[in-house]
């Protein structure tokens, strides 16, 4: 007897062995999950190229991952983050792929980044957040210099895109006409927004708005509007999509691209587009409009401080490498994030970041050259942007990247709405108060 309960110890020891040994063996698996969007998106693109680098160095390094990739036909989105935060929440998943906007619930469940080796090296104004954006994005647009000498305004080679709206104040003040299109109505708001610094304020009881600030852009964007611009457009409540601004007394096409060329990626301008006789607008707008651009293309690795497996810091670490950061470089979009001497000299800056070419063709003198696109009047305008565009990048106030909901849009929003409303019906405006504190309370409701 005393055998036999002897040898059911033994089998009972053996299953608690076998079942402590399997589950540490799960738990060094590194859990990967993320959305694919529905259409072939620059957010899909990116997080595939990740998920490709992260597979190639567990191979490397002999570390299991399990990855499982959602998607619509799956499950609907707001059901896969309700499903991803509580993996999270019970330490079932260590690192995910999303924007911003969505991970801002888990800005507390958030691992300390500073375990990934280069995470140093990324850029310091997109450092100590809840997510570790892969990439950075930044446009221009062109505005043709034959329009600004037409109305006195001097050409430059690149100007800042609140230097952009100054310029086309004056050239009204000068006698141009705009034609109202939905891009010149956006542009409006977008000037008087900035220019009654339009933000979304929070206090312990929540968020708000300066209410007297929005009224004040509000009236500014309608007398301009009556005073510059025939407004049948906004009276027939018209949908046009137009991207062009058209000076109609010239005929000049303005500005307007289908297409907004990279501020940050020599790459992008492979197809020669004709820069002689433009001026090259960065679309940086102190954060704001960086931010809304960014925030829906821009995925950040998020990983879970729950996570008690430390191969997913070696894994995450592949991504803030020159290998993938200078894979989705080439892509010929994408900026990088990361201020390495090896990544700078591989895309043609040098150690202060002005854009000197990448040196990889040898001239008659045996002297390393660039590869230039352009004659050199242009290729030097070029090469301007590309400098003032990672000092854009590297200098950007992030807070709206790193907010709960965006929140820019919706401000523009609310006063687009408002004077569209008000032209059509001027009894509107008795009712400003009251809308003003609707959107106040759906704002706080959509935060929480």
């Amino acid at each position: 007897m005393k055998k036999k309960y002897l040898f059911l110890y033994i089998i009972y020891i053996a299953i608690l062995t076998s079942c402590s040994e399997q589950t540490g063996e799960e738990r060094d698996v590194v859990k990967i999950w993320w959305y694919k969007q529905e259409d072939g998106t620059i957010f899909n693109i990116i997080v595939e190229k990740a998920i490709e680098s992260i597979l190639f160095q567990a191979n490397l390094d002999d570390i299991e991952v399990d990855i499982k990739q959602f998607s619509y036909s799956d499950i609907s989105y707001d059901d896969y983050v309700l499903k991803r935060n509580l993996a999270i929440e019970h330490g079932d998943l260590d690192m995910t792929f999303d924007l911003p906007g969505s991970l801002y619930a888990l800005r507390n469940k958030a691992a300390d980044y500073d375990r990934i080796e280069n995470y140093k090296n990324v850029f310091n104004n997109y450092k100590n957040q809840y997510c570790v954006p892969l990439c950075t994005v930044l446009r221009v647009n062109f505005v043709n210099n034959d329009a600004l000498i037409k109305y006195n305004i001097e050409p430059k080679n690149v100007i800042s895109l609140d230097e952009y709206y100054d310029i086309k104040q004056r050239m009204k003040e000068n006698g141009a006409e705009f034609k109202l299109n939905s891009q010149e109505f956006r542009e409006l708001v977008d000037y008087y927004s900035i220019k009654n610094n339009l933000k979304i304020l929070r206090d312990q009881k929540g968020t708000y708005i300066d209410k007297t600030a929005a009224l004040t852009a509000v009236r500014e964007l309608i007398d301009d509007i009556k005073s510059n611009y025939d407004y049948e457009y906004i009276i027939n409540d018209s949908a046009d999509y137009d991207y062009k601004i058209i000076e109609e007394k010239s005929g000049y096409e303005f500005s307007g691209l289908p297409y907004n060329y990279s501020a940050l990626n020599y790459n992008d301008f492979r197809s020669r587009p004709s820069i002689e006789n433009y001026t090259i607008v960065l679309l940086d707008n102190n954060g704001a409009f960086f931010s809304m651009y960014n925030r829906v293309i821009m995925p950040c690795l998020f990983i879970s401080k729950s996570s008690k497996n430390d191969n997913v810091y070696n894994i995450a670490d592949t991504l803030l490498r020159d290998g993938f950061q200078i894979s989705l470089y080439e892509r010929g979009i994408e900026g990088v994030v990361t201020n390495l001497d090896s990544t700078r000299d591989l895309i043609g800056f040098d150690e202060d970041w002005n854009y000197v070419g990448v040196k990889n063709l040898t001239d008659e003198n045996g002297n390393k050259v660039a590869l230039k696109l352009y004659p050199k009047k242009e290729e030097q305008k070029l090469y301007e942007v590309l400098t003032k565009g990672y000092e854009v990048v590297r200098n950007v106030d992030m807070s709206y990247f790193f907010s709960s909901v965006h929140y820019y849009g919706k401000l523009n929003m609310f006063v687009a709405d408002m004077a569209a409303a008000i032209i059509r019906d001027e009894r509107t405006l008795e009712d400003f108060d009251k809308m003003a504190d609707d959107f106040i309370m759906n704002l706080n409701i959509s935060g929480n």
